[in-house]
């Protein structure tokens, strides 16, 4: 009689908990498919299911949604959910993975496999910690890890960190680009998409603030817009850089400006020999497509200026007796060093794909003068230049020493070209010289 006292109980309650859960499942079934109406009204799906183990999954198969200009489309979007989520509370999204698609918006762009990760969500859906790794069919990756806040019209990301690696291709000479930043938001006004940033750091180049606006064209044209395509403003400490875009048929035309901009940072996230230190006012065009800068002209204006793998000073002190007339500061700081320091540097210059002409060099410095004009091969970065230097000092200043300047940029080698009316001017000046010592 026992067994039947203890058997019958148990047994009732094991039914009354089958149908209990089978009730919450029912339930957390509804909640997601209300969920999904009210947050997500424009999704589409070939096919809905949900498991229950060894977690709560909701599997959608063949989804497509519609958000504003752009269609996203995938081959399965799976989220997975809280067990708590059963038991009569709120749905929680524990991770969402998404994998295979296409995001569309005029021109295709496609998704080879996107892992995309929630965590520690709050109630209402604004805030989570965001992961998301992804791939294309060519086998670029991308990485994003951030603390992802929406708000009305976009979103914001702290403590970003992103990654890229383009397994074929350059993006300004760089095949991986790594971006960290303190915040970056995005958001969305009628056509204008904006990205700004603030506080980061772009492959070692430092980012005070930057603000991006992208204008989303309204619809397929034949030909270009003149309207811009994008407008970019850049901070650092002291320096700015604007970059404006319209696009063509033959790519996106840039126009560059920059003011006080930090030059050997800037050359060194473009790859590019770290020749020149200074801050640098600059002006110019460039024409810019697929992640190259195909060609353009700049002009520039470098004040407080190193140039960096020659010391002009020594040389030039080889030929003519100016060593005192160095400042005491100079001196000492460039002696030993492979550089020459210049107050100012004035440079014309333009590129293609193959190389970069420097159409006309000026340099003033407290003890040399400077003009020529040069080319960098941009394969291999070997320098050919012709210059005349002039030490900056009275009584000096009318010789010109012609040096010509080739092989690697970063530490080029030289050669003296002494015509016979210098060399018999330099003899009767170091007479002269010494004549006045005795």
């Amino acid at each position: 009689m026992w067994q039947k006292r203890v058997f019958y109980p148990v047994l009732a309650g094991m039914l009354a908990l089958v149908f209990f859960v089978y009730y919450q499942i029912s339930l957390l079934d509804a909640k997601l498919q209300n969920l999904l109406r009210q947050q997500l009204p424009a999704l589409q799906f070939k096919t809905y299911s949900l498991d229950y183990f060894p977690t709560p999954r909701l599997n959608l198969v063949q989804p497509q949604s519609l958000y504003k200009q752009w269609t996203i489309s995938a081959h399965q979007l799976s989220a997975d959910f809280s067990w708590l989520s059963l038991f009569g509370l709120s749905p929680k999204v524990k991770q969402i993975e998404l994998i295979g698609g296409v995001v569309s918006d005029q021109r295709q762009v496609e998704l080879g496999n996107i892992y995309f990760k929630l965590e520690d969500i709050d109630h209402d859906y604004n805030l989570a910690k965001l992961t998301l790794m992804a791939t294309t069919p060519a086998n670029n990756r991308l990485n994003i890890n951030a603390i992802v806040q929406r708000f009305a019209n976009g979103a914001e990301l702290n403590q970003l960190n992103l990654n890229i690696e383009m397994a074929e291709g350059y993006f300004l000479n760089n095949q991986t680009m790594t971006l960290s930043a303190d915040k970056l938001s995005l958001s969305q006004q009628q056509n204008i998409l904006q990205m700004a940033l603030q506080q980061g750091q772009l492959n070692q180049l430092p980012i005070t603030s930057a603000v991006l606006h992208y204008y989303i064209p309204v619809q397929q044209e034949a030909l270009p817009s003149s309207e811009p395509h994008f407008e970019l403003q850049l901070k650092q400490a002291d320096g700015s850089l604007q970059v404006s875009s319209r696009q063509q048929l033959s790519g996106n035309q840039l126009l560059l400006k920059g003011n006080r901009l930090a030059l050997a940072p800037l050359l060194g996230f473009l790859k590019l020999p770290e020749l020149l230190n200074g801050k640098a006012d600059f002006e110019g065009d460039a024409q810019f497509n697929q992640g190259v800068l195909t060609k353009g002209k700049l002009q520039l204006q470098v004040s407080d200026s190193v140039l960096n793998g020659l010391n002009l000073l020594d040389l030039v002190s080889q030929y003519y007796p100016i060593r005192h007339y160095s400042a005491e500061k100079d001196a000492t700081q460039y002696a030993e060093r492979m550089a020459t320091p210049f107050d100012q540097v004035n440079i014309s210059l333009n590129w293609d794909r193959q190389k970069l002409n420097l159409t006309e060099v000026l340099a003033q410095g407290k003890d040399l003068n400077l003009s020529g004009y040069g080319e960098m091969n941009l394969a291999d970065f070997n320098c050919r230049f012709e210059l005349r230097l002039s030490p900056n000092a009275a009584g000096y200043s009318q010789y010109q020493l012609p040096v010509s300047l080739f092989g690697p940029c970063r530490s080029p080698q030289y050669r003296i070209s002494l015509d016979k009316k210098l060399g018999e001017q330099l003899k009767q000046m170091l007479r002269d010289k010494l004549n006045e010592k005795k």
